[in-house]
């Protein structure tokens, strides 16, 4: 298992995936979390802050500056914006006299080169003389590397209290079964299951199985991509996504300091989805939905009504999509949320629009549903174009055709 989450460690890259699993990964070990990313903030080369103890350790502040992959001399130092020492730099000169919590001034620091991989060893002397060059009796510095990122997972969501073998033997199966999606999603939907069933009378067991439910999800996900299938990792998502609001729903109607926790927590599960959705399409749909039947001749059928199937199958998840853009998109408004993020919304929410439009317009088989749900599929899609105004004579060609030949 420790290599399995080494290799996927080192996939992750830094921005909304390595920097996505930390802070619940802290807050498993005990700390507490008060500084995480977020776009458009300058963080002086501090991506998570938290505080606490580790291992029985005195209680400390902990400072991550985070990097994907390996540690080579060009993120280590250089010509690019996302490289460490700069980071590191900022945190001793900015982030430390100025941006601490008055209440955790007088803690020790300990400052974590965080990072996927291993440290080349064409840079091992540089990392290790920066190091001790700014260390004091108060600013320590440590290596938070593949492996030991990989021991604190498997000490903290791997244990035998929280993760049987039984429950273990599942995610490593569905794994190892990523190249046939129908087995690996038994697998993986197994272990959902059995997660979600434990007796969870509590916020705090709710918040343990969201956390594990999210790295699992993410340890799928990440070698999905690997391999280049990413049907077990979809439907896993989904399927995570609605056990997370089964067992969480009772709770979220209660007062209490965790209910903000489980909220996140489910935020996080749906942001999950959407990215995996995102890799989804990419590789799918834009490469031949503007091609004639280009997204038809990539079903390999084993029957007459394979293509159909799976076309208006695709249809109904790229529109899904789009809808959830459009819905994230009207809470933005209501938040008064800066221009530019509201821009990069609308303009997903069209390019999934005109991705749907691109599918019906180049392949005819869906304008001939086969069967009586692909109605939902159809309702999908006009639900989301009939946002916006400017798609409603598309939706009234295309109905009059599906009229026409059924």
């Amino acid at each position: 298992m420790k290599l399995i989450l080494k290799e996927y460690l080192a996939s992750l890259n830094e921005r909304d995936e390595l920097d996505a699993i930390l802070p619940d990964l802290l807050s498993q070990m005990g700390l507490v979390v008060f500084s995480t990313p977020r776009r458009g903030i300058k963080e002086y080369g501090v991506d998570i802050a938290a505080v606490g103890s580790i291992g029985g350790e005195q209680e400390k502040v902990y400072l991550l500056s985070v990097k994907a992959g390996n540690l080579t001399r060009e993120t280590w130092n250089g010509s690019s914006n996302q490289v460490l020492r700069p980071s590191l730099d900022e945190i001793l000169d900015s982030y430390i006299p100025a941006r601490v919590p008055p209440e955790h001034k007088d803690k020790p620091i300990e400052i974590c080169l965080c990072f996927g991989g291993e440290v080349h060893s064409g840079i091992r002397q540089e990392v290790t003389g920066y190091t001790s060059r700014n260390s004091t009796s108060n600013i320590q510095f440590s290596e938070w590397n593949g492996d030991k990122i990989a021991e604190f997972i498997l000490q903290y969501f791997f244990n035998e209290e929280l993760a049987p073998e039984k429950y273990r033997r599942l995610l490593r199966k569905s794994i190892a079964m990523l190249d046939e999606p129908d087995v690996s999603i038994q697998y993986y939907k197994s272990l959902v299951n059995e997660l979600c069933s434990q007796e969870l009378d509590d916020k705090k067991s709710v918040i343990a199985v969201l956390r594990q439910l999210n790295i699992y999800t993410w340890m799928l996900f990440a070698w999905s991509r690997d391999v280049g299938n990413l049907e077990s990792a979809y439907i896993c998502s989904e399927y995570v996504l609605l056990k997370a609001w089964d067992i969480s729903k009772s709770f979220l109607q209660m007062r209490g300091k965790n209910t903000e926790v489980i909220n996140h927590l489910i935020y996080k599960l749906i942001n999950l989805q959407l990215t995996v959705a995102d890799f989804y399409f990419e590789k799918i749909v834009v490469p031949s939905a503007n091609t004639y039947l280009g997204l038809s001749s990539m079903v390999a059928p084993s029957c007459a009504v394979d293509v159909n199937l799976k076309l208006f199958d695709l249809l109904g998840r790229l529109s899904l999509r789009g809808i959830w853009t459009y819905n994230q998109y009207c809470l933005l408004i209501n938040q008064n949320e800066a221009e530019e993020n509201l821009r990069a919304f609308e303009t997903q929410y069209h390019k999934t629009c005109n991705l749907i439009m691109s599918m019906i317009d180049n392949n005819s088989i869906l304008l001939t549903p086969y069967k009586d749900d692909q109605a939902t599929d159809i309702m999908l899609a006009i639900f989301c174009l009939s946002r916006c105004r400017e798609y409603h004579t598309f939706i009234e060609s295309w109905l009059k055709k599906l009229s026409k030949l059924n």
